[in-house]
């Protein structure tokens, strides 16, 4: 498959409209041949033999190679996503949802340049649609660059006015050029739409102290519409990225989704995946510990030291089995076991940083107890 920067650098070096030039020939097709093979979920590997199978087949079927893209990105495969996108926007130039596809899985990519450049494009293609708008004002927003991110969400607002991520996209860039203000009247404007918006309800309480309106703070504590947790701003969705979902059916993804639920604390969400997955891949450690952090989350340590237990008792040089069980019985007291555990981490890698700072945590405590 070619190299994914030369590739990109081909594509977005190209006009924003008509890839190809005059006669000249098209582009070579990528390999597909295994793509996706490789995960779990015989269900994905046999989707990803048809995808493919499709493209090779019809090497200029701008269809058929979005399709095989959007079955990568769901899946977690974006790397070859964005080369699979990268070749059939080579096809034709003006497909904004490819140029968004090539955006996003960039950005997921890490590759800021490269995404910025496929925004651009996706809004020459199509001007009317808000989330590229919005989307691009996140990522620039994320670099740093407030001017632009600011134009982009007043853009996806002129486009339309219920866009709730561009008011919290606009509302933070406020926030950050110290205009409490400002922020305090873009929020109360998505929360006159969107009430029950848990985010902008967070960041309305942040604006309201960086304005020092106390009182105001005080006051959503008071009636539960403020929060003193942290609170993660929700996965928006769009109508192009919902597309996603028909694809979505491999490990990769369904680990990810539960793993991204177990950090929003939404643990009626990822134990149930976790418990599947664990089902169908007991081998995996990456479940395994999942589903021991679901466990502990739903005050089942018992159930996470038994699982974790008889994972080490299979894969003894598991280094993240042995943390893991150790964080568990740091939570449960058990700090002498605990400490055997993550020494035990240290004997096979000595220098992991995550098992040094929980062998000090434990030695602390285990401290604490002796001087009782």
């Amino acid at each position: 498959m070619h190299p994914l920067p030369s590739l990109l650098a081909a594509v977005l070096g190209f006009p924003l409209l008509g890839i190809s030039c005059g006669d000249s020939p098209p582009p070579a097709p990528p390999t597909v041949q295994g793509l996706g093979q490789e995960d779990r979920d015989p269900r994905a590997r046999r989707m990803f033999t048809t995808l493919s199978g499709r493209a090779e087949r019809e090497p200029q079927d701008v269809e058929a190679w979005l399709d095989l893209g959007m079955a990568l990105e769901a899946n977690g495969y974006v790397e070859k996503a964005c080369q699979v996108y990268a070749y059939a926007v080579r096809l034709t130039g003006a497909h904004a949802k490819l140029w968004y596809r090539l955006a996003q899985a960039s950005m997921e990519s890490d590759r800021s340049e490269e995404a910025l450049s496929a925004f651009r494009r996706a809004r020459a293609a199509d001007g009317k649609y808000a989330p590229i708008a919005w989307r691009h004002g996140f990522l620039l927003l994320k670099l740093g660059r407030l001017a632009e991110a600011e134009q982009e969400f007043r853009r996806a607002l002129e486009l339309e006015t219920r866009e709730a991520p561009a008011w919290v996209g606009l509302a933070r860039v406020q926030l950050q050029l110290g205009e409490p203000a400002a922020a305090i009247a873009s929020l109360e404007t998505l929360l006159e739409h969107f009430p029950y918006d848990s985010y902008g309800k967070h960041l309305l309480s942040a604006a309201y102290r960086d304005a020092g309106r106390m009182a105001d703070v005080r006051r959503q504590l008071e009636s539960g519409k403020g929060s003193r947790a942290f609170v993660l701003p929700p996965p928006w969705s769009d109508s192009w990225n919902n597309e996603l979902r028909r694809y979505q059916i491999g490990f990769k993804h369904r680990l990810r989704m539960a793993q991204n639920a177990l950090r929003q604390r939404r643990n009626d969400v990822a134990l149930p995946i976790f418990e599947e997955l664990h089902a169908e891949h007991e081998d995996s450690v990456n479940v395994t510990v999942g589903l021991a952090s679901a466990y502990i989350n739903g005050q089942r340590t018992a159930d996470a030291l038994a699982l974790l237990e008889q994972a080490r008792a299979v894969r003894p040089n598991e280094v993240e089995l042995l943390i893991s069980l150790a964080q568990v019985c740091l939570v449960t007291g058990e700090l002498e076991r605990g400490l055997f555990r993550v020494e035990d981490a240290l004997q096979i890698h000595p220098q992991g940083q995550k098992a040094q700072a929980l062998r000090t945590s434990l030695q602390q405590g285990l401290a604490l107890e002796r001087r009782r």
